[in-house]
């Protein structure tokens, strides 16, 4: 069985994530990689099982918390 869209859109983004410099556009990135985490969370296939396994999620949630950690990145105040 292939991929679903939701699945190819998520691995797509998670490629790109990392290279953004754009602060906004990555805070957009993470939001976005977590819906559409969610959703492949609960797609299920024709049987009524799970599309993608537990195991997998978590590997995905682990990598766009990765992308995340980028956005808390301290400023330094010259105060």
């Amino acid at each position: 069985m292939g991929m679903s869209k939701t699945e190819v859109n998520l691995k797509r983004l998670l490629v790109t994530a990392p290279q953004q410099q754009n602060q906004a556009k990555l805070i957009h990135y993470v939001a976005t990689l977590r819906e559409l985490l969610e959703q492949l969370a609960e797609e299920r296939n024709p049987d009524g099982l799970p599309r993608i396994s537990k195991a997998k999620v978590n590997e995905y949630a682990e990598n766009i918390e990765a992308v995340a950690a980028k956005l808390a990145v301290p400023t330094v105040c010259t105060c």
